[in-house]
């Protein structure tokens, strides 16, 4: 979708061809390595909109093992980094675009507080929460989750150390 600050747009058609290419091309060196589409935005409704029609445009024998999200400001509902709603919500609604395929979050964490030491407890039970709905109640729905970013000065993103190098704790101790 065209919401995305840090992302080009391109057509779900066009997007369609690519990834289609692109699967055949891997697979014809390779049939074991997953396969997963590119990190969708805008949520689960409009981030699923765009992935349903991206494989609508594609040929039906043509399939990625799974699907990828960045479901920054998703959490446990009520956390104040959890403003765009439940974490289950995106689990449930990208889980019955391609049942029975998981769903790789390779992007998530907390936007728009790089260097806020002020606000490192937060982080921390926000991150915490994130992956104990993942652990106890989605566990086989959910292949990994990559947090972003591993530094602040990366773009935008709350890093697991400083822009010092100096690890961030608890949050890098814990995860």
């Amino acid at each position: 979708p065209a919401i995305a600050r840090a992302a080009v747009p391109i057509p779900a058609k066009d997007y369609a061809n690519m990834l289609t290419q692109t699967i055949r091309a891997i697979r014809s060196v390779d049939s074991k390595t997953p396969i997963i589409t590119g990190g969708h935005t805008g949520g689960p409704d409009s981030g699923g909109n765009y992935a349903r029609a991206t494989l609508a445009a594609m040929p039906a024998d043509v399939r990625p093992d799974g699907i990828a999200s960045h479901p920054y400001g998703r959490g446990v509902q009520g956390h104040k980094f959890s403003n765009f709603g439940a974490l289950e919500e995106e689990i449930r609604k990208y889980s019955a675009i391609m049942p029975g395929k998981p769903i790789w979050f390779t992007e998530w964490g907390v936007l728009d507080r790089q260097g806020d030491n002020s606000v490192v407890a937060d982080v921390t039970t926000y991150a915490s929460g994130f992956m104990n709905i993942i652990k106890t109640q989605c566990p086989s729905q959910v292949a990994a989750a990559i947090w972003y970013a591993w530094a602040d000065g990366m773009d935008n993103g709350y890093g697991l150390v400083g822009a010092n190098d100096q690890p961030k704790q608890p949050l890098y101790q814990k995860f």
